[in-house]
């Protein structure tokens, strides 16, 4: 599974990150993204946030 949310919509900590491809800061990126990949058979998933302009890059990749 893939969970794909909006870290300006979270509360907490879950507000806070940076980009992993460019570095770029939460409060630099209003539209930053906060990807989550969960194995159906695990209980642990593996984070990365994106800032909006890597985001675009990753969608024209795939």
């Amino acid at each position: 599974m893939i969970k794909s949310e909006y870290l300006a919509d979270q509360n907490g900590a879950g507000k806070y990150g940076n980009c992993a491809s460019c570095g770029k800061f939460y409060n630099e990126d209003p539209r930053m993204i906060r990807l989550t990949f969960i194995r159906d058979d695990s209980t642990r998933g593996y984070e990365i946030c994106l800032c909006d302009e890597c985001r675009m890059l990753l969608y024209h990749t795939v």
